[in-house]
């Protein structure tokens, strides 16, 4: 009635088996234990690859479970977005850090685990946690490496998708061709201040006084005996 956690019921989940007396021990009942195998949930990842900055917008993911790396391309933000094709993601299986499944995007930008899945199984990744990492070596030239992201497959038969949005790299702002930086003037010369020129009568009229005062000592001086 509960399988293990990751796991299904099994398919009948009724089980009938015959309790038979042994012939050598008359009165024991013999009951033959069966073996009944669980099959794991498994299910896909499937992502759609945008660049964001230039170009027309690219097609939402209408049954996306989220995003990763960017605003939704739902039409609502104002920046416009194209597919990227050729880029790769290695998704990682986070218990182990065994790569489950590589993939790379087509020129529509979505790339999915779907084509990989084991003949007569519901999906290609088993129950469990991910990781997804874009390969930087395969980033389109201009734009920054999406971050990684996790991914819990845990329904059968679920296809998790997610919109990965690729950031243009900022360049540094240049100032417009023909406006050269003004010069700085140079401080002008104390002298010329209005403070120094202010100062010039005062200065004078002391140096006057000052020298009559001398004048006037010398003379009383001359005429002493």
């Amino acid at each position: 009635v509960q399988a293990p956690r990751g796991y299904l019921l099994p398919d009948p989940p009724a089980l009938v088996r015959a309790v038979e007396p042994s012939p050598d021990e008359p009165g024991v009942a013999v009951y033959r234990v069966p073996t009944v195998a669980d099959q794991v949930v498994r299910g896909d990842v499937a992502l759609l690859k945008l660049g964001a900055g230039k170009g027309g917008g690219g097609a939402a993911d209408s049954t996306g479970e989220g995003g990763a790396g960017g605003a939704s391309a739902d039409g609502g933000g104002t920046t416009p977005k194209v597919p990227l094709g050729g880029v790769a993601f290695d998704i990682v299986r986070l218990s182990t850090g065994e790569v489950a499944a590589r993939l790379v995007t087509g020129e529509d930008g979505r790339a999915s685990t779907e084509g990989l899945r084991p003949a007569g199984l519901a999906g290609a990744l088993p129950y469990g946690l991910y990781e997804v990492r874009e390969d930087p070596a395969t980033t389109p030239p201009g734009y920054r490496t999406a971050e990684p992201f996790v991914v819990a497959v845990e329904g059968n038969a679920r296809t998790y998708c997610y919109e990965v949005v690729n950031e243009l790299v900022s360049a540094p702002e240049e100032p417009p061709a023909g406006d050269e930086p003004a010069e700085e003037e140079p401080p002008a010369p104390l002298a010329e201040t209005g403070d120094a020129l202010a100062r010039a009568p005062r200065c004078i009229a002391l140096a006057a006084v000052i020298s009559a005062t001398l004048a006037a000592a010398f003379a009383l001086r001359r005429q002493r005996p």
